[in-house]
């Protein structure tokens, strides 16, 4: 039976400091005698929809936090069996690094409800993180992104054995992981530029920061950012590709966008004018590109697998031809030695016709 290794336990260690972070400190505050299960301390989702953006996705959409967090529990539980404890795929793939994005996961929650503590306003009031805080947790949440990108790319230079566990049980997990890593990092990116004000007790959308241009800018590359991507991961990417399961995350992560671009809270926050024509030409553009990623990743699949249909047949033709042209050339082979050779015929006959001459 393979021994557990250092590897093993790290990937236990990750998940625990995970679920710490982003379950047990937030039902802390809840317990504590705040009203909500996320209002004494922050995850992710309370980040996005406090720095409410266009990049903002539905709220269906967080549920890939979720997902992403079961997924990676149930990759941790069955590499601790021996069937899989030292697989290649789970000690050269795997490896330190889900370790590290685990750490740089919770070291993102933890940083993000210090901060939040010593940026307290007063009750009713939205507290507000400053630019230099926001660079930083989008600098932590980078090392996330990296870290899970080394995971997959790490277990794309493993050979692949074919079977249903390997993909579902080992592999899926980090791409899934990797994939809503990308949203969030996106979402991270753009939150010094979606900021709220208090007006009469609500929360406003405004742009005293940056000018509206610099926020376009940005918006723009991260909306060509998820399209480049599902391209890369799909075609280009070395011991990669194609990894359909970032595109699709990309793909329905920016549905989720375009949805809540129609949502009522959106609407509340962009007036008529300037901004309110923004948020339509964007919504078009989530659109747009969802669509896009969706259509190119089924397109690109479907013709993957005509192509590993043809090889098949050409494989299996080849074959058949090398295998009729040996039994023929058996069948020659043995032909040739049951006949007498043509020579010792030839002479018999010359011989019988000379017997007569010879005795006249």
């Amino acid at each position: 039976m393979p021994r557990l290794t250092y590897l093993n336990y790290l990937n236990c260690a990750g998940l625990l400091a995970n679920f710490v972070m982003s379950i047990g400190w937030t039902n802390e505050g809840a317990v504590e005698g705040n009203q909500g299960f996320n209002e004494g301390n922050q995850g992710f989702d309370d980040f996005a929809r406090r720095y409410l953006g266009i990049l903002t996705p539905a709220e269906f959409t967080f549920g890939f936090e979720q997902i992403a967090f079961t997924l990676q529990a149930v990759f941790v539980l069955i590499q601790m069996m021996p069937t899989y404890r030292a697989l290649p795929v789970v000690q050269k793939g795997v490896s330190v690094w889900y370790f590290a994005a685990s750490f740089c996961q919770s070291f993102w929650l933890l940083i993000l409800n210090k901060f939040e503590e010593e940026g307290g306003a007063e009750e009713g009031e939205e507290r507000q993180i400053a630019i230099s805080q926001q660079f930083l947790l989008t600098t932590v949440m980078a090392g996330v992104l990296v870290f899970f990108s080394l995971v997959v790319y790490m277990q794309g230079k493993v050979e692949r054995d074919g079977s249903q566990e390997d993909f579902w049980l080992l592999r899926f997990p980090f791409s899934f992981s990797c994939g809503w890593t990308i949203v969030k990092f996106l979402i991270t990116f753009n939150a010094p530029f979606a900021d709220m004000e208090q007006q009469n007790g609500q929360n406003v959308y405004y742009n005293s920061r940056f000018p509206l241009t610099t926020q376009v800018i940005f918006l723009c590359i991260s909306f060509l950012a998820m399209l480049l991507v599902s391209i890369y991961v799909i075609r280009y990417a070395p011991h990669i590709s194609p990894d359909y399961t970032i595109a699709l995350i990309l793909a329905f992560s920016a549905y989720g966008m375009a949805i809540h671009m129609s949502s009522e809270e959106m609407q509340d926050h962009f007036d008529d004018g300037e901004e309110g024509t923004l948020l339509l030409t964007f919504q078009y553009i989530a659109y747009t590109i969802a669509t896009a990623i969706l259509f190119g990743t089924f397109i690109y699949a479907f013709k993957v697998d005509q192509d590993e249909n043809e090889i098949e047949k050409e494989s299996f033709y080849e074959g058949a031809s090398i295998e009729m042209s040996g039994s023929n050339e058996t069948a020659n082979t043995s032909g040739s030695q049951n006949s007498p050779p043509r020579g010792n015929r030839n002479d018999s006959n010359q011989t019988e016709e000379r017997r007569p001459e010879s005795v006249v």
